[in-house]
Protein backbone atom coordinates (compact mmCIF):
# COMPACT_ATOMS: atom_id res chain seq x y z
CA UNK A 1 0.00 0.00 0.00
CA UNK A 2 1.21 3.52 -0.64
CA UNK A 3 2.17 6.21 1.80
CA UNK A 4 -0.35 8.77 3.06
CA UNK A 5 0.76 11.52 5.43
CA UNK A 6 4.09 9.73 5.70
CA UNK A 7 2.44 6.55 6.98
CA UNK A 8 2.38 3.11 5.38
CA UNK A 9 -1.38 2.75 5.79
CA UNK A 10 -4.59 4.72 5.52
CA UNK A 11 -6.44 5.55 8.69
CA UNK A 12 -10.12 6.42 8.40
CA UNK A 13 -9.86 8.83 11.32
CA UNK A 14 -7.12 10.82 9.61
CA UNK A 15 -9.09 10.97 6.36
CA UNK A 16 -12.19 12.12 8.23
CA UNK A 17 -10.17 14.82 10.02
CA UNK A 18 -8.70 16.06 6.74
CA UNK A 19 -12.14 16.30 5.13
CA UNK A 20 -13.45 18.13 8.22
CA UNK A 21 -10.59 20.66 8.03
CA UNK A 22 -11.19 21.29 4.31
CA UNK A 23 -14.94 21.69 4.92
CA UNK A 24 -14.32 24.13 7.77
CA UNK A 25 -11.91 26.16 5.63
CA UNK A 26 -14.45 26.32 2.80
CA UNK A 27 -17.12 27.63 5.19
CA UNK A 28 -15.02 30.47 6.62
CA UNK A 29 -16.63 33.86 6.51
CA UNK A 30 -15.11 36.85 4.72
CA UNK A 31 -13.69 38.23 7.97
CA UNK A 32 -12.32 34.93 9.31
CA UNK A 33 -8.57 34.49 9.35
CA UNK A 34 -7.32 31.31 7.72
CA UNK A 35 -3.88 29.76 7.75
CA UNK A 36 -3.45 29.37 4.02
CA UNK A 37 -0.58 26.85 4.05
CA UNK A 38 -2.26 24.76 6.73
CA UNK A 39 -5.54 24.61 4.81
CA UNK A 40 -3.80 23.92 1.50
CA UNK A 41 -1.92 21.06 3.15
CA UNK A 42 -5.26 19.51 4.13
CA UNK A 43 -6.58 19.99 0.59
CA UNK A 44 -3.46 18.28 -0.73
CA UNK A 45 -4.21 15.42 1.68
CA UNK A 46 -7.66 15.00 0.14
CA UNK A 47 -6.11 14.97 -3.34
CA UNK A 48 -3.54 12.35 -2.22
CA UNK A 49 -6.36 10.19 -0.85
CA UNK A 50 -8.28 10.44 -4.13
CA UNK A 51 -5.14 9.55 -6.07
CA UNK A 52 -4.54 6.56 -3.80
CA UNK A 53 -8.11 5.37 -4.25
CA UNK A 54 -7.72 5.69 -8.02
CA UNK A 55 -4.70 3.36 -8.15
CA UNK A 56 -5.30 0.05 -9.92
CA UNK A 57 -5.62 -2.94 -7.61
CA UNK A 58 -3.24 -5.88 -7.74
CA UNK A 59 -6.03 -8.17 -8.98
CA UNK A 60 -6.59 -5.90 -12.01
CA UNK A 61 -3.07 -6.53 -13.32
Amino acid sequence: MGSYFGLAHLDCGQSRDVFAEVTAAAQCGPHDVIALWHDLDHLAGVLRLLAFLDLPTRSAR
